[in-house]
């Protein structure tokens, strides 16, 4: 009874997890080719299919971190008299379950298969210095020849705590036209006494988060002919902070799998409303996958189901992750005069981006704090903003616009209220309100490392003793009477 409970549990946990391991095609049992074949231990169990085509996706929805492991590490299954190709071996694993699948090329089938995991090749059952395939732990006779087989093997003890696993797996192969009966392995190492036998080395590939590129992005709303424009780049605030996880193993390297970005509001400093964006130009990565974008509301709980949409990369990709901007500030002007409440943001987001087929990714090209980004030129995506003003037609402020500023990291003071951002920041060089349009100003290298107390960090801009220029927004000092 007890062996037929812990079959069921096995059965559960597993059903859910392996339509990528499908046997396609009848099999010793008399199943149908609508059905799912596969082994634990000694127990065969079988699954009906809910699909009418040969093919499963095993990445079709949001993916844990167990993914990284679901990528096959493929070989060909090679006969050992003449190195032919008779078909493939995949091997791949979701943290629980090591998957072991043999497919046979086309004209052929497999008779038997048969597959023992170790540690080491110390832990492989040999025989005169050859594998002992009678005594592997795993084993299918198959009395209808079939096109593929898995072995789904549950990881334990050392297995799990390994960095790789020696695995052999062998196939009988028949041709079907002649009928010829072949040995064949996956194609790997030879053993050293028996070099037409091999044995594979399975690597763990695990997910590590280890790059992030971090921004805050402010915004000027009002066009450069506008003279009522500040430049205090305080219109819209937010915070983008974006983490990227690769998959890591020691033969094939770091290979970016996924990216999720959180977007964070600070501040609203205008009457116009908005629509922020995020946007992705084709080609910007070589994978297609899909994206997942959340909206938060001011306690952290979402507002509506999470939105899960394709993401092609040869295509644009675009996401109003907070859309209205007056949604994150009701009113106007919220959270850029220090004599206000402070508040915080109604909504907040996220965009999870997860890619089909990770791949190798130089972050370096895209640092926010490299010369020339900043206006976003050369970021990663584009932060834009869709301005929707009171009167006249909507428009659109895009990464490279002098009326976007970006700044790395999330820590930045933004200028208060109507106070030019070199006002707050002194070693800006200034820009210039009096030309027609007006003259931004320009960034030198690390400028926003120096800033006075014109930012928004609770203390008002102009202290007692001290002047404002109505034209520059350049505080000065009073001098103090003569006595």
């Amino acid at each position: 009874m007890k062996k037929i409970v812990l079959l069921l549990a096995i059965f559960i946990a597993a059903a859910s997890l392996l339509i990528g391991s499908a046997l396609w095609g009848e099999n010793a049992w008399g199943v149908s080719p609508n059905a799912l074949v596969f082994q634990v231990g000694e127990a065969h169990l079988f699954l009906p299919l809910m699909v009418s085509n040969n093919s499963v996706s095993l990445f079709a929805s949001a993916r844990e971190p167990a993914f990284c492991g679901l990528l096959p590490q493929t070989t060909e299954l090679v006969t050992g008299a003449d190195n032919r190709s008779v078909g493939n071996l995949s091997m791949r694993n979701d943290g629980k379950y090591l998957y072991i699948e043999f497919t046979a090329g086309e004209g052929q089938c497999l008779a038997a298969t048969q597959a023992h995991v170790a540690t080491s090749l110390d832990g492989i059952p040999m025989v005169n210095g050859s594998p002992d395939l009678s005594h592997f732990e795993f084993q299918a006779q198959h009395s209808v020849c079939l096109g593929s087989h898995a072995f789904v093997i549950p990881l334990q003890g050392l297995w799990q705590k390994a960095d790789n696993l020696v695995v052999v797996a062998h196939a009988e192969v028949i041709e079907q036209q002649s009928g010829t009966r072949q040995s064949a392995y996956g194609n790997c190492t030879p053993f050293p006494n028996d070099p037409l036998a091999r044995y594979c080395t399975y690597e763990f590939t695990e997910s590590k988060a280890l790059d992030e590129i971090d921004i805050s992005v402010g915004f000027e709303d009002l066009p450069l002919n506008d003279r009522t424009m500040d430049f205090d780049y305080n219109d819209w605030i937010a915070d983008v902070d974006s983490e990227l996880t690769y998959c890591n193993a020691r033969t094939t390297g770091f290979r970016l799998w996924q990216i999720a970005f959180t977007i964070t509001p600070q501040a609203r400093g205008a009457a116009f409303d908005h629509g922020f964006h995020l946007r992705f130009e084709p080609n910007t990565f070589p994978s297609d996958g899909v994206a997942i974008l959340t909206v938060y509301d001011q306690e952290g709980n979402p507002i509506a189901p999470a939105l899960e949409q394709p993401f092609l990369a040869g295509e644009v990709n675009d996401f109003a992750v907070i859309d209205p901007t007056s949604s994150a500030f009701p009113g106007a002007v919220v959270n850029t005069i220090e004599t206000r409440p402070r508040f915080p943001s109604a909504r907040t987001a996220t965009l999870t981006l997860q890619f089909d087929e990770p791949f190798f990714f130089d972050i370096t090209p895209f640092d926010p704090a490299l010369p020339g980004n900043v206006h976003g030129a050369n970021l990663l995506f584009d932060p834009y903003l869709f301005v929707r003003p009171l009167r006249g037609d909507t428009f659109e402020i895009h990464k490279g616009s002098e009326r976007m500023l970006v700044v790395p990291g999330t820590a930045y003071l933004w200028p208060e209220e109507r106070i030019p951002v070199w006002s707050a920041y002194p070693d800006v060089i200034p820009g210039d309100l009096t030309t027609d349009p007006l003259t931004p100003p320009t960034f030198p290298e690390s400028w926003w490392l120096n800033h006075n107390q014109c930012v928004y960090d609770g203390l008002p801009c102009v202290p007692s003793g001290a002047s404002l220029n109505a034209q520059t927004a350049i505080v000065t000092p009073v001098a103090s009477p003569t006595p």
